[in-house]
Protein backbone atom coordinates (compact mmCIF):
# COMPACT_ATOMS: atom_id res chain seq x y z
CA UNK A 1 0.00 0.00 0.00
CA UNK A 2 1.07 3.54 -0.83
CA UNK A 3 0.59 6.08 2.11
CA UNK A 4 0.65 10.05 1.47
CA UNK A 5 -0.98 12.56 3.02
CA UNK A 6 -3.23 16.15 1.96
CA UNK A 7 -4.26 18.15 3.85
CA UNK A 8 -7.65 18.63 4.57
CA UNK A 9 -10.32 22.43 5.09
CA UNK A 10 -8.81 22.78 8.73
CA UNK A 11 -5.68 22.51 7.35
CA UNK A 12 -5.13 19.04 9.10
CA UNK A 13 -2.78 16.58 7.43
CA UNK A 14 -4.88 13.33 6.76
CA UNK A 15 -3.64 9.94 5.79
CA UNK A 16 -4.68 8.19 2.97
CA UNK A 17 -3.93 4.77 2.10
CA UNK A 18 -4.05 4.23 -2.06
CA UNK A 19 -2.96 0.83 -3.58
CA UNK A 20 0.38 0.95 -5.22
CA UNK A 21 1.06 -1.79 -8.19
CA UNK A 22 4.88 -2.03 -9.78
CA UNK A 23 5.25 -4.18 -12.65
CA UNK A 24 6.06 -7.20 -10.61
CA UNK A 25 3.03 -7.15 -8.42
CA UNK A 26 0.85 -6.94 -11.69
CA UNK A 27 1.95 -10.29 -13.15
CA UNK A 28 -0.33 -13.01 -11.74
CA UNK A 29 2.28 -15.92 -9.65
CA UNK A 30 0.74 -18.81 -11.51
CA UNK A 31 0.44 -19.10 -15.92
CA UNK A 32 -2.78 -18.91 -16.85
CA UNK A 33 -3.89 -22.69 -17.73
CA UNK A 34 -5.46 -21.58 -20.72
CA UNK A 35 -2.38 -20.05 -22.12
CA UNK A 36 -0.74 -23.16 -21.46
CA UNK A 37 -3.14 -25.48 -22.73
CA UNK A 38 -2.76 -23.79 -26.13
CA UNK A 39 1.23 -24.08 -26.25
CA UNK A 40 2.34 -21.15 -24.40
CA UNK A 41 3.64 -19.48 -21.36
CA UNK A 42 1.72 -16.38 -21.84
CA UNK A 43 2.05 -12.88 -22.66
CA UNK A 44 4.28 -12.22 -19.38
CA UNK A 45 6.84 -14.43 -21.14
CA UNK A 46 6.13 -14.29 -25.06
CA UNK A 47 6.99 -10.15 -25.06
CA UNK A 48 10.48 -11.31 -24.37
CA UNK A 49 11.07 -13.46 -27.51
CA UNK A 50 13.43 -12.78 -29.91
CA UNK A 51 15.51 -10.50 -27.40
CA UNK A 52 18.60 -10.95 -25.70
CA UNK A 53 19.04 -10.35 -22.12
CA UNK A 54 21.36 -8.14 -20.75
CA UNK A 55 22.84 -10.94 -18.03
CA UNK A 56 22.21 -13.81 -19.78
CA UNK A 57 24.91 -16.14 -21.77
CA UNK A 58 26.32 -13.47 -24.63
CA UNK A 59 25.18 -13.83 -28.41
CA UNK A 60 21.84 -16.08 -27.42
CA UNK A 61 18.54 -14.83 -27.84
CA UNK A 62 15.12 -15.85 -26.09
CA UNK A 63 13.05 -17.97 -28.91
CA UNK A 64 10.22 -20.25 -28.98
CA UNK A 65 11.19 -23.35 -31.08
CA UNK A 66 7.28 -25.23 -32.54
CA UNK A 67 7.05 -28.58 -34.05
CA UNK A 68 3.95 -30.55 -35.16
CA UNK A 69 3.72 -34.04 -36.07
CA UNK A 70 0.38 -36.57 -36.31
CA UNK A 71 -0.28 -39.83 -35.41
CA UNK A 72 -0.76 -43.12 -38.11
CA UNK A 73 -3.88 -44.48 -38.99
CA UNK A 74 -5.34 -47.93 -37.54
CA UNK A 75 -4.42 -47.48 -34.00
CA UNK A 76 -6.18 -47.81 -31.18
CA UNK A 77 -3.93 -46.09 -28.31
CA UNK A 78 -1.80 -43.00 -29.23
CA UNK A 79 0.79 -41.49 -27.22
CA UNK A 80 3.23 -38.47 -28.05
CA UNK A 81 6.34 -37.43 -25.46
CA UNK A 82 9.13 -35.55 -25.21
CA UNK A 83 11.68 -35.49 -22.51
CA UNK A 84 13.36 -32.87 -21.69
CA UNK A 85 17.16 -33.76 -21.71
CA UNK A 86 20.19 -33.23 -24.28
CA UNK A 87 19.18 -35.60 -26.96
CA UNK A 88 16.04 -33.18 -27.41
CA UNK A 89 13.61 -36.47 -29.00
CA UNK A 90 9.75 -36.05 -29.08
CA UNK A 91 7.91 -38.72 -30.64
CA UNK A 92 3.92 -40.46 -31.05
CA UNK A 93 4.16 -44.03 -30.19
CA UNK A 94 1.23 -46.18 -31.41
CA UNK A 95 -0.13 -49.18 -28.77
CA UNK A 96 2.67 -51.51 -27.55
CA UNK A 97 4.67 -51.45 -30.72
CA UNK A 98 8.14 -49.95 -31.68
CA UNK A 99 8.77 -49.67 -35.21
CA UNK A 100 5.81 -47.10 -36.04
CA UNK A 101 7.01 -44.34 -34.28
CA UNK A 102 6.39 -41.09 -35.16
CA UNK A 103 9.33 -38.23 -34.45
CA UNK A 104 7.86 -35.04 -33.44
CA UNK A 105 10.88 -33.10 -34.23
CA UNK A 106 13.27 -34.25 -36.44
CA UNK A 107 16.30 -32.36 -35.10
CA UNK A 108 16.70 -34.56 -31.91
CA UNK A 109 19.29 -37.44 -31.64
CA UNK A 110 18.42 -41.09 -33.36
CA UNK A 111 18.62 -43.08 -30.15
CA UNK A 112 15.75 -45.28 -30.31
CA UNK A 113 17.74 -48.00 -32.53
CA UNK A 114 17.30 -49.03 -36.14
CA UNK A 115 13.57 -49.16 -36.20
CA UNK A 116 13.90 -45.49 -35.53
CA UNK A 117 12.55 -43.39 -38.60
CA UNK A 118 15.97 -41.27 -40.03
CA UNK A 119 15.31 -37.65 -39.42
CA UNK A 120 14.73 -36.24 -42.34
CA UNK A 121 16.12 -32.38 -40.77
CA UNK A 122 14.34 -29.11 -40.78
CA UNK A 123 15.09 -26.46 -43.59
CA UNK A 124 16.19 -23.64 -42.53
CA UNK A 125 17.83 -22.45 -39.25
CA UNK A 126 14.33 -23.07 -37.52
CA UNK A 127 15.35 -25.72 -35.22
CA UNK A 128 17.33 -26.49 -31.89
CA UNK A 129 20.86 -27.20 -32.62
CA UNK A 130 23.68 -28.44 -30.25
CA UNK A 131 24.86 -25.42 -27.75
CA UNK A 132 20.96 -24.19 -27.84
CA UNK A 133 19.96 -24.24 -24.21
CA UNK A 134 16.31 -25.40 -23.56
CA UNK A 135 14.49 -23.65 -20.63
CA UNK A 136 10.96 -25.68 -21.04
CA UNK A 137 8.75 -27.40 -22.63
CA UNK A 138 4.84 -27.35 -23.71
CA UNK A 139 3.54 -31.25 -25.07
CA UNK A 140 -0.22 -30.23 -26.37
CA UNK A 141 -2.64 -32.70 -28.05
CA UNK A 142 -4.82 -31.34 -31.27
CA UNK A 143 -7.08 -33.57 -31.31
CA UNK A 144 -8.98 -33.01 -34.84
CA UNK A 145 -11.34 -35.76 -35.09
CA UNK A 146 -15.41 -35.12 -35.04
CA UNK A 147 -17.15 -35.05 -32.49
CA UNK A 148 -19.15 -38.21 -33.68
CA UNK A 149 -15.47 -40.23 -33.66
CA UNK A 150 -14.07 -38.49 -30.47
CA UNK A 151 -13.88 -41.71 -28.64
CA UNK A 152 -11.66 -42.90 -25.77
CA UNK A 153 -9.80 -41.42 -23.00
CA UNK A 154 -6.93 -38.75 -22.48
CA UNK A 155 -4.45 -39.24 -19.81
CA UNK A 156 -2.02 -36.80 -19.43
CA UNK A 157 1.13 -36.14 -16.83
CA UNK A 158 4.66 -34.91 -16.33
CA UNK A 159 6.03 -38.78 -15.43
CA UNK A 160 9.07 -40.34 -14.28
CA UNK A 161 10.98 -43.59 -15.86
CA UNK A 162 13.62 -45.35 -15.33
CA UNK A 163 15.02 -45.51 -18.75
CA UNK A 164 16.26 -43.38 -21.61
CA UNK A 165 15.11 -45.71 -24.66
CA UNK A 166 12.66 -44.48 -26.32
CA UNK A 167 11.55 -47.90 -27.65
CA UNK A 168 11.17 -48.96 -24.01
CA UNK A 169 9.40 -45.66 -22.66
CA UNK A 170 7.31 -45.10 -25.68
CA UNK A 171 5.08 -48.72 -25.65
CA UNK A 172 4.56 -47.93 -21.89
CA UNK A 173 3.45 -44.70 -22.41
CA UNK A 174 1.21 -45.18 -25.22
CA UNK A 175 -0.51 -48.69 -24.23
CA UNK A 176 -0.89 -48.42 -20.41
CA UNK A 177 -1.23 -44.59 -19.47
CA UNK A 178 -3.02 -46.28 -15.90
CA UNK A 179 0.14 -47.13 -14.77
CA UNK A 180 2.76 -45.42 -16.50
CA UNK A 181 1.12 -41.60 -16.39
CA UNK A 182 -0.94 -42.03 -13.81
CA UNK A 183 0.97 -44.21 -11.81
CA UNK A 184 4.40 -42.33 -12.17
CA UNK A 185 3.26 -38.86 -12.70
CA UNK A 186 5.07 -36.08 -10.96
CA UNK A 187 2.11 -34.02 -9.30
CA UNK A 188 -0.02 -36.81 -10.14
CA UNK A 189 -1.32 -37.08 -13.58
CA UNK A 190 -4.86 -36.30 -14.79
CA UNK A 191 -7.68 -38.64 -17.20
CA UNK A 192 -10.56 -37.15 -19.20
CA UNK A 193 -12.97 -38.05 -21.70
CA UNK A 194 -11.73 -37.30 -24.93
CA UNK A 195 -15.29 -35.95 -26.14
CA UNK A 196 -15.70 -32.37 -24.79
CA UNK A 197 -11.97 -32.02 -24.25
CA UNK A 198 -11.13 -28.54 -26.27
CA UNK A 199 -7.34 -28.37 -25.37
CA UNK A 200 -4.82 -30.17 -23.49
CA UNK A 201 -0.92 -29.84 -22.75
CA UNK A 202 1.57 -31.17 -20.47
CA UNK A 203 4.13 -28.44 -19.83
CA UNK A 204 7.49 -27.95 -17.73
CA UNK A 205 6.00 -26.11 -14.67
CA UNK A 206 8.71 -23.71 -14.71
CA UNK A 207 11.32 -22.43 -16.94
CA UNK A 208 14.84 -23.05 -16.05
CA UNK A 209 17.12 -20.19 -16.43
CA UNK A 210 19.69 -21.70 -13.55
CA UNK A 211 20.41 -25.15 -15.12
CA UNK A 212 19.19 -25.38 -18.72
CA UNK A 213 19.90 -28.25 -20.69
CA UNK A 214 22.13 -27.99 -23.29
CA UNK A 215 21.36 -29.48 -26.46
CA UNK A 216 23.97 -32.53 -27.72
CA UNK A 217 22.55 -34.27 -30.33
CA UNK A 218 25.62 -36.25 -30.46
CA UNK A 219 25.31 -39.64 -29.13
CA UNK A 220 28.87 -39.49 -27.63
CA UNK A 221 27.82 -36.53 -26.22
CA UNK A 222 25.21 -37.53 -24.02
CA UNK A 223 25.24 -38.07 -20.35
CA UNK A 224 23.36 -40.97 -17.91
CA UNK A 225 22.23 -38.25 -16.39
CA UNK A 226 18.99 -37.62 -18.98
CA UNK A 227 18.07 -41.09 -17.75
CA UNK A 228 16.08 -38.93 -14.64
CA UNK A 229 14.80 -36.61 -16.87
CA UNK A 230 10.74 -36.47 -16.92
CA UNK A 231 8.95 -36.87 -19.20
CA UNK A 232 5.65 -34.49 -20.58
CA UNK A 233 3.50 -37.64 -21.54
CA UNK A 234 -0.20 -37.10 -23.51
CA UNK A 235 -2.11 -40.71 -24.47
CA UNK A 236 -4.93 -40.91 -26.16
CA UNK A 237 -6.44 -44.52 -25.13
CA UNK A 238 -9.43 -45.95 -26.88
CA UNK A 239 -9.45 -44.53 -30.24
CA UNK A 240 -12.62 -45.83 -32.44
CA UNK A 241 -12.94 -46.28 -35.15
CA UNK A 242 -8.88 -46.89 -35.51
CA UNK A 243 -9.05 -45.30 -38.82
CA UNK A 244 -9.29 -41.52 -37.11
CA UNK A 245 -6.15 -41.95 -34.96
CA UNK A 246 -4.72 -40.24 -37.63
CA UNK A 247 -6.33 -37.88 -37.21
CA UNK A 248 -4.99 -36.62 -33.43
CA UNK A 249 -1.48 -34.59 -33.75
CA UNK A 250 0.92 -32.88 -31.17
CA UNK A 251 2.51 -29.94 -30.82
CA UNK A 252 5.90 -29.00 -29.38
CA UNK A 253 6.75 -25.63 -27.77
CA UNK A 254 10.22 -25.41 -27.00
CA UNK A 255 11.25 -22.43 -24.97
CA UNK A 256 15.24 -22.01 -25.15
CA UNK A 257 17.94 -19.96 -25.61
CA UNK A 258 19.33 -20.38 -28.76
CA UNK A 259 22.78 -19.40 -30.04
CA UNK A 260 23.17 -16.70 -32.74
CA UNK A 261 22.69 -17.87 -36.18
CA UNK A 262 23.08 -15.71 -39.16
CA UNK A 263 19.60 -15.41 -40.14
CA UNK A 264 16.05 -16.03 -39.14
CA UNK A 265 15.71 -17.52 -35.55
CA UNK A 266 18.26 -15.82 -33.76
CA UNK A 267 19.61 -13.02 -35.45
CA UNK A 268 21.88 -11.27 -32.71
CA UNK A 269 21.20 -7.83 -31.49
CA UNK A 270 22.38 -6.27 -28.59
CA UNK A 271 21.33 -7.06 -25.27
CA UNK A 272 18.26 -5.72 -24.01
CA UNK A 273 18.48 -4.41 -20.79
CA UNK A 274 14.73 -3.99 -20.18
CA UNK A 275 15.30 -8.11 -20.03
CA UNK A 276 16.92 -9.42 -17.30
CA UNK A 277 16.81 -13.66 -17.19
CA UNK A 278 15.05 -13.05 -13.47
CA UNK A 279 12.05 -11.63 -16.33
CA UNK A 280 11.70 -15.64 -17.11
CA UNK A 281 11.04 -16.71 -13.50
CA UNK A 282 7.84 -14.61 -12.12
CA UNK A 283 5.52 -17.15 -12.86
CA UNK A 284 4.89 -21.16 -12.38
CA UNK A 285 2.59 -23.94 -13.35
CA UNK A 286 0.16 -24.66 -10.29
CA UNK A 287 0.31 -28.05 -12.48
CA UNK A 288 1.82 -29.64 -15.39
CA UNK A 289 -0.99 -30.92 -16.86
CA UNK A 290 -3.88 -27.82 -17.92
CA UNK A 291 -6.99 -29.82 -19.54
CA UNK A 292 -10.06 -26.90 -21.10
CA UNK A 293 -13.30 -28.82 -21.43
Amino acid sequence: MLYHAKHNKEGNDEVEMEPSYTAKSKIPMLYDPMDLARGSYGIHVDKYLGRSPCDGPAGYIFQKVTYSAGAVASKTNVGGMYKVCPDHMGFIYHDNETGTEVRINADGADLAGSDDPTPAGISGEAKLVPGDMILGAILQLVDTRSAENRTGFVTAGLVSNDSATPDTYGPELANDPSNFITGSAISGGKTSAANGLVSCSVASPNLNIYSPVVVATAASDLAPAAVGAPINAITVSGVSPPSTSSQIRFNLHVYALVGARQKTISHYTQPDPSFRMECLTRQFAEHPVSMIH
